[in-house]
Formats: C-alpha cells, sequence, structure tokens
C-alpha cells in the first residue's frame, strides 16, 4: 500500500514537471537569459526540473536499487534546497542587494554557508544516516528520515525568512501585482513543505511549479526589459536599476554614450540596414565594456544612446574613455559615429526623477576638451541646470507662454533670393532665456507636451502670416516643423481648425514638415497625413534619407519637395560625397519633387549643393534663425 500510494503521489511531480519544462521553454523563448534576475529564474526552474526527476526515481525502489535510491534522494535533496536558496537569491537581485552580498565577503560567507551545510549534510548521509537512510523491509527499501533531517529545513526556512524580508522591506519597488505573485509564491511553497513534512507526500514540488507560473506571468515581463534590436538591457530595465540605487541608498556610476549623429546616419539607410547599424554599434560597446568590466549590464535607451553602470568606482573613468574609444571605431557601413559622453552618479541629484531627466535627455557639449563630461563638474553650467530642470521649464513654458518662434529664411537658387521662412520654436525662459530645441524637442516628446507646443507655435505663426508686415516682406511660403506626435493628436487637428477659422489662413502659404517618412505612413499618421492634405495645407518631408524602403514610399507620398540636412555629407567619405549628394538630388527632381538643402554652415557646402541641384538652401552660412523684428530688418537688407 505505501508503494502504491507513492506511485500515485508521482503523478503530481510528473504534472510539476510538465509545467516546469514549459517554463523553461518559455523563459528561453523570451530571452529571460539576459537579464540577471531572469539568469536566477531559470536557475529555479531548472533546479525543479531535476529535484523532480529524481523524486520521480525515488518511487521505484525496486527498479533503481539501493544505490539508485542513495544517489536520487541526495540529488532530489540538493536541488530542491537549491530552489530555496535561488529564490532567496532572486528575491534579492530583484531588490538589488545580491550585489552588495557578492562585494562583502562577511555577507557572502553568511549567505553561502548554510546553504554548504546542508549540501555536506546530505552528501555524508549514506556513512552517517544523519539527514535520511534507507530501511529494508524485506520487499523493497524504505526512505526514512535521519534526526537531523530538521536541520535542513530550518535552514530552507531561513532562506525564506530572508527572501521574505527582503519583499516586504523594499516593497517599494514593485508594483501591487508583483508583490502578490511574490508573496503567493511564498506562501504556496510553505503550504507545499509543510504537507510534505506532515504527510511526506510528493507534492510540494507541483505547488512549486504553481508557484512559478505566477512568477513568470508577473515579475519577469521580459518583453519590456530587454531591447528587441541590440538584445541588451532595455530603458526600462535601466531605469529599474537606477530606481533601486536610490531606494537602497546606493551610489552608482553611469556613464551615458551619445551618439549625436545617429540620425543622420540612419537617414541614408534602408529600413532593413538600420538595425545592423544599431547592432555594430551596440556590439563594439558591450564588447569592449565585458571585456573591461563584465559584472554589470549595458543597457540601449533607443536613439543610438547607450548605458553603462559602475556599482563599484574602480577605473571608471578609464573604462569610460576605453568604451567611447571603442564607440567611435568606423563600421561595417563606413560611418563612424560621433560620440558625446558622460560619467555621473546618483549621488549628484536629488531624486530619482531628477536623475531620469537628464539621462533622458542628455545632449551636453563640453567646451573643456575634456574625452567626456563629468557632470559634477558641470554642475554650474547653465546648460546642464536646463537639462536637469527641463520638466519644470516646458511645463512653465506652456502654462505661462514663454514658447517663441524664430525663423530662419530660405534661399532660392533660382530666383536668387529669399522667399520663405522655417519657423523653429524656441523656449524663452525668465531664468536661462532662450532655450533651443536640442535641450526641449526630446523631453517633450516624451512627456507628450510636444503637441501644446506645437499647437503654440501653430498660433504665433498664422498670427505672423496673415499679418501686414508679413505681406510686405513678399514671401511665398512658410515651413512649420510638426511632431509626429502631434500629427496623431485629434487635439491639435481641432486647434488647426480653430486657427485656420480665426485668421482666415491661406492653407496653401503653409507648409509642415514631418521628420520621419517612414512613420508617416505607418497605419496611423497615414491617416493623420490625409487630414492635413484634406485642410489644403501642403506637407514636406525633413531629413530625408536615399534609402530603398524610403525611396518606395516617398515615391507614393503626395508632398511638393523634401529636405536633406547637409551634415549627411558630413558623414559621408569626402571622395564620394559629391556623386552622392548629386545623384540623390537627381532621384528626387525625377520624382517631380524640389529639394532643400538645410544646414549650410560654409560657402564650400552651398556650392556642392547648388551644383548637385538643390533647388533651396538655408542654413547659419546665410543667417542664423531670426527673431520677427530681426527677420524684418534682414530680409530688408538682403532682399532688395
Amino acid at each position: 500500500m505505501i508503494l502504491e500510494s507513492m506511485v500515485m503521489n508521482a503523478y503530481y511531480d510528473i504534472a510539476g514537471l510538465v509545467i516546469m519544462i514549459a517554463l523553461f521553454v518559455v523563459c528561453m523563448y523570451s530571452k529571460n537569459y539576459k537579464t540577471k534576475s531572469g539568469r536566477m529564474l531559470i536557475g529555479i526552474i531548472l533546479s525543479g526540473i531535476l529535484a523532480t526527476i529524481c523524486d520521480i526515481a525515488g518511487v521505484y525502489p525496486k527498479t533503481i536499487g539501493l544505490y539508485g535510491l542513495w544517489i536520487a534522494n541526495i540529488l532530489y535533496f540538493i536541488f530542491k534546497f537549491a530552489i530555496l536558496y535561488l529564490y532567496a537569491v532572486y528575491i534579492l537581485t530583484l531588490v538589488g542587494l545580491m550585489d552588495l552580498i557578492r562585494n562583502s565577503k562577511i555577507w557572502r560567507l553568511l549567505f553561502t554557508v548554510p546553504i554548504i551545510l546542508i549540501i555536506i549534510l546530505i552528501v555524508t548521509s549514506p556513512a552517517t544516516h544523519l539527514a535520511f537512510y534507507f530501511v529494508d523491509n524485506g520487499e523493497y527499501y524504505v526512505y526514512t528520515r535521519g534526526n537531523l533531517v530538521f536541520i535542513t529545513y530550518l535552514i530552507g526556512v531561513v532562506y525564506l525568512v530572508v527572501g521574505i524580508y527582503s519583499l516586504v522591506r523594499y516593497k517599494k519597488l514593485f508594483t501591487i501585482t508583483e508583490i502578490i505573485s511574490l508573496a503567493t509564491a511564498y506562501v504556496i511553497c510553505i503550504f507545499g513543505l509543510a504537507i510534505q513534512l506532515a504527510y511526506n507526500d510528493l507534492i510540494e514540488l507541483f505547488i512549486t511549479s504553481l508557484a512559478l507560473i505566477l512568477i513568470v506571468a508577473t515579475v519577469e515581463k521580459n518583453d519590456s526589459l530587454i531591447d528587441p534590436v541590440t538584445g541588451l538591457g532595455s530603458y526600462q530595465a535601466f531605469s529599474n536599476e537606477v530606481y533601486r540605487s536610490y531606494v537602497l541608498g546606493n551610489k552608482v556610476d553611469i556613464v551615458i554614450i551619445n551618439i549625436a549623429n545617429f540620425d543622420s546616419v540612419l537617414s541614408i539607410l534602408s529600413i532593413d540596414k538600420e538595425n545592423e547599424y544599431v547592432n555594430s554599434v551596440a556590439t563594439a560597446i558591450n564588447t569592449k565594456y565585458r571585456a573591461l568590466n563584465p559584472t554589470y549590464e549595458v543597457y540601449y535607451a533607443d536613439r543610438g544612446v547607450f548605458v553603462l553602470l559602475f556599482k563599484e568606482n574602480k577605473a571608471s573613468h578609464d573604462i569610460a574613455i576605453k568604451i567611447i574609444d571603442a564607440s567611435k571605431l568606423k563600421n561595417q557601413f563606413g560611418f563612424r559615429p560621433t560620440v558625446k559622453a558622460c560619467i555621473t552618479s546618483t549621488k549628484a541629484f536629488q531624486s530619482f526623477d531628477k536623475f531620469m531627466q537628464f539621462a533622458s535627455s542628455f545632449n551636453y557639449e563640453d567646451k573643456s576638451g575634456e574625452r567626456f563630461i563629468i557632470v559634477s563638474n558641470a554642475m554650474n553650467d547653465t546648460k546642464y541646470q536646463i537639462m536637469s530642470n527641463i520638466d519644470k521649464i516646458t511645463k512653465d513654458a506652456i502654462t505661462n507662454d514663454h514658447v517663441t518662434v524664430s525663423y530662419q529664411p530660405v534661399y532660392s537658387v533660382k530666383k536668387q533670393r529669399f522667399t520663405c521662412l522655417e519657423a523653429l520654436a524656441r523656449i524663452d525662459d525668465p531664468k536661462y532665456g532662450i532655450i533651443l530645441p536640442e535641450l526641449f524637442l526630446s523631453f517633450s516628446e516624451r512627456s507628450g507636451r510636444i503637441v501644446e507646443i506645437d499647437k503654440m507655435v501653430i498660433e504665433k505663426v498664422f498670427q505672423f502670416i496673415t499679418s501686414d508686415e508679413f505681406k510686405a516682406l513678399k514671401l511665398s511660403d512658410i515651413e512649420i516643423n510638426v511632431s509626429n506626435l502631434s500629427l496623431k493628436s485629434d487635439d491639435f487637428f481641432n486647434h488647426l481648425k480653430r486657427m485656420k477659422a480665426m485668421y482666415h489662413v491661406n492653407p496653401a502659404n503653409i507648409i509642415f514638415e514631418t521628420n520621419d517618412l517612414i512613420k508617416l505612413y505607418g497605419e496611423t499618421l497615414s491617416k493623420s497625413a490625409q487630414r492635413v492634405f484634406d485642410m489644403g495645407f501642403e506637407l514636406a518631408i525633413d531629413n530625408y534619407g536615399i534609402g530603398y524602403y524610403n525611396i518606395k514610399t516617398f515615391s507614393r507620398a503626395p508632398v511638393s519637395f523634401v529636405k536633406v540636412n547637409s551634415d549627411l555629407v558630413k558623414s559621408l567619405d569626402p571622395k564620394t560625397s559629391e556623386s552622392i549628394v548629386r545623384n540623390t538630388y537627381n532621384l528626387i527632381h525625377n520624382l517631380n519633387r524640389e529639394v532643400t538643402c538645410s544646414c549650410v554652415e560654409t560657402e564650400d557646402e552651398a556650392r556642392l549643393n547648388i551644383e548637385c541641384g538643390s533647388n533651396y538652401v538655408q542654413g547659419n552660412y546665410y543667417s542664423k534663425p531670426l527673431t520677427k523684428d530681426e527677420l524684418i530688418d534682414f530680409l530688408k537688407d538682403n532682399n532688395e
């Protein structure tokens, strides 16, 4: 009867084994092994699988014999208590305390000695019978608990307590759902352990598998923690790690590497090559980082921004320089990334929010000639202060109407005069003065405030274009840069309709520029673009690239001209740049579109683009962006 009962209980183990194998497959497919906590979870699942297999083998004593029983039970105990140990490590990893334990000899010793004692007690049981032994009942060998087996369970409870304490102590690091899942997993495991002790039924590992389902489903949401392109930690994973450091009060040194010419390079690559380019830069950074500092993670925060963490300030400056040099190497596409980099610390910022505002908008240029910016040395720099307070600045700008518009004249090659303007948003902050888009645009798009800024720019431009002052300038159009986020917004279009009716604007005189042609023809934005055309406004493509997919999409887009950034030329080999520019312009002309070259800084750039066929040119070589009054005086002097 006892043997039959054991065989019946083995069905629980078989069910648990099937569940854990399925969870292992899910975790591997989801690439949970890319994160520290994910690797711990996979270790727990593997230990569970091996413990279950050994447990199943132990219910067939006649088949495996005495030696087989000893081996199966020894391994079962080792793997079972490995689950408790690894689960405690898993919780500590989620909290962020595991790195502290690894770096402290005393804590590392206190944490690992108990599991070592368990292993010694179990492995020596064939000789000592202290943990367990087998009694021959004449038919088969019966498992019997030893006098000191309670010590193994007591130590297991200690690891449970460590995990529960960490979970309760740092509950603010988790969502309510995650806390419920992790706590429920503990309750389930304790319940299973109690049944195992009281009735010796083989249900413990089945219940453990149910607990793991909860964790995989709620805690290890790996799709948000791994960047799908690079396979590195995502911006969310980076944010989580920094938040942990603030909660724990740990100092973390952070290197932010921003590929400054990232958008320019991508604009001349086809869509299928973009991911390859990103991966080429990521590989250069990650390979060098792993060789120099293998303990911690590399994160990709999107749009050419990489983040590296140093939890110990051991030669972080020297490592940062080597990684920055590695990221500048020319890749297989022939482009050499232009790198902006800084090293900072969580201690340099009063709060997590302040730090993340800085990290998400890092575009800081240091004038000292250093290899990278040390943020603590730049605290008094105005540009740094703007970046650190950009949330408040943009909010106040919208509330108090601090958004202004500058206008850059656009020169017509054919008419030999300035014929139109590009309207450019600025923030006129009472404390910091005029703030350029490079400092507030990225943050405004992420926060959604760009829609309100675009609406304010629209109204100011409409006021100007319908004024007598504008009519006296004898210009044809005004181009307005509009965020794709605004083009998705019903609120933006309702505002556009109101402004059009209020100021009686001729829509033929307004050209909206959008940066991303590919996104424009996504399902949502294509409808938004159509609304622009239906209202009578024109649409132009800014920062055009020559990739195949761009060309295919562009050829179907109802736009009258495209704007090519002169910065593209600077990313190309000087020997081939003229040929590429000329062929690009010929292609655009063959599709019956006109070309504007922007960001022209020198006479040589102007001459090259004009000779290659640009219809219009603009940039600081002709005129910097001007206020309305400055513009009027400039055109009176230069358009006569």
